[in-house]
C-alpha cells in the first residue's frame, strides 16, 4: 500500500519544529502544484500552518547538465587522447560544437598536447573535478561549494541561479500524527455498537446552520 503524502507529512512534523517544502518535495517525488495541493488540503483541516518564503536556488544551465552527465569537454578530449597520439579529426569528430572550447580548456589544464595533426596526453589520469561539482549543484548541494567554485562555474555559464518560493511547513492547532476521517454527524447505528466511541466528529459552526 503506497502511503498517503500527506501522513508522511504529519509524521516528519511529529519530530521536528518546522519543515521545508522544497525538501518534503524532493523526498515524496512530488511535483510544485502537486505538493502545494497536499499542503493546502491540510492547512484546511488546521493540521499544518505554512509561510511563504522567496529563496534563490542554484541550478544547472543545459550544459551544466550535458557537462554533468557526459563530463566536460577538456574530460572527453583526454579521455580520447593517447599516449601514441590521436588524430586531431577523431576527436573533433567525437565533440563537434564542443571541441574548440574543450580542446582550450585541456590545453590551460596542460593535460594534452598538439603535435604533428595529433592530439597526446600529457598526464596518466585526469580527475574531472568541473563535472563533480556540477553534480554536487544537480543534487542541490551547491551551496557546499566554495564562492571561487561559483565563480568560475557561473563564468563559463554551467550554474545559473533561480528565485523560487518554498513553505516553512509548522504544526496547526488541530495537529495531529496522522489524519483522522471526520464524522458528520451521530447515528442510531453507532449508538448501538458503540462505534461512536471510537470516531472523532465534526465540529459543529453555528454560523453555517440555516434559518
Amino acid at each position: 500500500m503506497i502511503a498517503d503524502p500527506q501522513d508522511i507529512i504529519l509524521q516528519k512534523l511529529a519530530n521536528s519544529d518546522s519543515l521545508n517544502s522544497s525538501d518534503v518535495q524532493a523526498e515524496l517525488g512530488l511535483t510544485n502544484d502537486a505538493i502545494y495541493a497536499e499542503l493546502i488540503s491540510l492547512v484546511a483541516l488546521k493540521y499544518i500552518n505554512i509561510e511563504n518564503k522567496k529563496v534563490t536556488k542554484l541550478v544547472l544551465t543545459a550544459e551544466g547538465v550535458s557537462y554533468a552527465t557526459q563530463g566536460t569537454p577538456e574530460a572527453r578530449i583526454f579521455g580520447l587522447a593517447s599516449i601514441e597520439g590521436t588524430p586531431k579529426e577523431i576527436v573533433e569528430a567525437d565533440l563537434k560544437d564542443a571541441y574548440k572550447i574543450g580542446f582550450g580548456n585541456a590545453m590551460k589544464k596542460k593535460i594534452v598536447a598538439l603535435k604533428d595533426n595529433k592530439i597526446f596526453r600529457t598526464k596518466e589520469a585526469f580527475d574531472d573535478e568541473d563535472r563533480s561539482k556540477l553534480q554536487f549543484v544537480a543534487d542541490g548541494k551547491g551551496e557546499a561549494l566554495s564562492k571561487e567554485d561559483l565563480k568560475a562555474l557561473k563564468s563559463r555559464k554551467l550554474v545559473d541561479e533561480k528565485a523560487e518560493t518554498t513553505f516553512i511547513i509548522t504544526k496547526g492547532e488541530e495537529y495531529r500524527e496522522k489524519k483522522v476521517e471526520l464524522v458528520p454527524e451521530l447515528t442510531s447505528a453507532m449508538l448501538v455498537d458503540n462505534s461512536w466511541e471510537k470516531v472523532e466528529f465534526k465540529k459543529f459552526n453555528p454560523a453555517s446552520k440555516g434559518v
